[in-house]
């Protein structure tokens, strides 16, 4: 069952290369692997279940990198930051394909990380073990409340300025995705901006 997975999952990854994550579907997929559509259905729910699977190689360059840089942070807030202007800068660099992972993909109850993992575990093992159980959450909420709570002492406001930090990115991944703009540098610095001015109140 997985060796089958595993050639699914790697046509997908290569059609994404080829053709762009929009462009891919079921019937593409079965042509790339000389196999027919009802045997991709058995295996997975539905296209965006296989999409998200190898949605999630496309992120590997970002978690490998944030497992590195996260290293240097000297207290819970610098860790938010570093993290943050990371993602930050491999989403607005491909915000279609992060904003499908992150907004669509992994809003849905398939624990895709795990599932890309089990396929394909050499990639797992090179991220930081510290922050693994944070890398694994699907939910992406879940996962920035869980750093936000190293961050902040007042716990009453975790979930808005969750809430905040979260519809702040999207926008800003959506507006880049819509302009088609190419120069990310002014997207990242008001992301680094407005985290440190909403979050500076609450640090102790």
């Amino acid at each position: 069952m997985k060796g089958i997975n595993k050639i699914f999952i790697s046509a997908t990854i290569e059609l994404i290369k080829e053709i762009g994550i929009t462009n891919v579907s079921i019937r593409k997929i079965a042509t790339k692997t000389n196999m027919n559509s009802a045997n991709i259905y058995y295996h997975f729910d539905n296209l965006d279940h296989l999409l998200g699977l190898a949605s999630i190689f496309f992120i590997q360059e970002y978690l490998l990198e944030v497992s590195e840089k996260v290293k240097l942070a000297k207290n819970s807030f610098e860790e938010y930051t570093i993290i943050w202007e990371c993602f930050a800068h491999y989403a607005f660099l491909n915000p279609n394909l992060y904003r499908r992972i992150f907004f669509n993909f992994l809003t849905k109850d398939y624990n895709l990380f795990e599932e890309f993992y089990s396929y394909f575990p050499k990639y797992k093992e090179k991220l930081n073990n510290d922050y693994l159980e944070i890398f694994m959450k699907d939910n992406i909420y879940e996962r920035n409340k869980t750093l936000l709570k190293r961050v902040i002492t007042d716990k009453k406001n975790i979930d808005i300025l969750n809430e905040i930090h979260l519809l702040l990115f999207k926008g800003l991944l959506e507006e880049i995705e819509l302009t088609k703009e190419t120069s990310i540098s002014k997207y990242k610095n008001k992301m680094k901006d407005f985290l440190i001015l909403t979050l500076t109140p609450y640090i102790s």
